[in-house]
């Protein structure tokens, strides 16, 4: 649909009144995870996901906002296996309900390209309504006009600007990317940085992926996060997006449905010196189970070469339980011999740099080791080389 009927579809849905919106929204799958076995993953989304939209008296939408895949996969792996049985309970619930499915593309380094295992689910929209979403577009919904916008790389800011500024007003935007002030250094790469004046023509929310804390920015722009926990330092709420939005007054309602999945706890000992390794052992395996921990971080702080090795050895093969030991002094000065080394190597830059000629490089290697950047020119080893002036 280009956008000039598309505008004028919008027009005619605004001379009626057309009630309440229904929306659930989720990101940031990224199967397979670490630590995490897609049959796990899949069972979380299953069991606290999609049991709970097949209950919902009416539903108009479902938008998985980005990163179904966590990186590039083989067709014969569970990830594969598990991403595909989620999708197409997906899509036999959206059959059910009358409800249509929007998949946007994530990150290209996550998503890579392999969202077209699901586009044979487009074939036949009298079936089913899905639209996987792979460039900046608009999309009309049950009458609610969706501006939805991937993550896209290097795009001409005037396109953007046309979507965003040049195309009318519209209800909702979805998209994947980074907000100002979500992310620390607002470091977007070679996508765009969006600022909630990017979406004056955007008549309520907006609903992201991409970062996977849950939040709310500037009252109308908001996160899903993602559904699991997969990290240390990945300690925050999980779970997805519920919307209510009247089309009418303009009022919306965000309901944020959290997801149980794993607990990750850190736990700093700073001095063992006087326990036996098999007491910290039984000590380790003791709170991990009576306080439901799936996966523990031990920090130590004093600990013999003896200890160590103990605790080392029986938590090898153990992908639940991680130790972490302070820094030996051989340790130390490794990394100090490698930083000095890493100085020493930096001044030689220029050996590496396409852009510089060998003549080039020559003179500035030369220069550097008689400390003199003016001890030989490139017109004068030209002249000793070639006899050119």
């Amino acid at each position: 649909m280009n956008i000039d009927q598309d505008i004028k579809q919008y027009m005619n849905y605004n001379i009626i009144q057309r009630g309440l919106f229904i929306g659930a929204f989720i990101s940031d799958l990224h199967f397979p995870v670490n630590n995490i076995e897609p049959i796990q993953q899949y069972k979380i989304l299953s069991e606290q996901f999609l049991d709970k939209i097949v209950l919902m008296p009416k539903l108009d939408m479902v938008g998985i906002l980005g990163d179904i895949f966590d990186h590039k996969v083989l067709a014969s792996s569970d990830a594969v296996l598990y991403a595909s049985m989620f999708i197409g309970r997906l899509v036999d619930i959206c059959r059910q309900k009358n409800t249509t499915l929007l998949i946007l593309q994530g990150t290209l380094s996550h998503d890579a390209n392999q969202l077209k295992l699901f586009y044979h689910y487009m074939d036949d929209p009298n079936i089913v309504d899905v639209r996987i979403v792979t460039s900046l577009k608009f999309e009309i919904i049950k009458g609610c006009r969706i501006l939805c916008i991937p993550e896209l790389y290097n795009l001409d800011n005037n396109v953007y600007l046309h979507y965003l500024y040049g195309s009318g007003f519209y209800d909702l935007a979805v998209m994947h990317g980074t907000f100002k002030g979500a992310v620390y250094g607002n470091n977007s790469g070679q996508s765009r940085l969006f600022t909630i004046d990017d979406f004056n023509n955007c008549r309520g929310p907006i609903i992201s992926g991409h970062v996977h804390k849950p939040n709310c920015y500037n009252d109308y722009f908001y996160y899903c996060g993602s559904p699991y926990a997969w990290g240390f330092d990945d300690d925050h709420n999980k779970g997805f997006i519920l919307l209510s939005y009247n089309l009418d007054t303009r009022l919306h309602y965000v309901d944020w449905e959290n997801i149980k999945s794993f607990k990750y706890k850190t736990i700093h000992i700073d001095d063992i010196k006087n326990n036996d390794p098999q007491y910290m052992i039984a000590y380790i395996d003791r709170i991990k189970q009576e306080q439901g921990i799936d996966f523990i971080r031990i920090i130590f702080g004093n600990i013999n070469k003896t200890e160590r090795l103990i605790l080392s050895n029986n938590y090898r093969d153990n992908k639940y339980v991680k130790l972490q030991f302070p820094e030996t002094e051989d340790q130390i000065h490794a990394k100090q011999r490698a930083s000095e080394q890493n100085d020493e190597y930096k001044q030689y830059w220029f050996l590496t740099d396409n852009k510089l000629s060998d003549e080039e490089k020559f003179c500035m290697y030369v220069n550097l080791l008689k400390n003199d950047e003016t001890y030989i020119t490139v017109d004068e080893l030209k002249q000793i080389l070639y006899g050119e002036l």
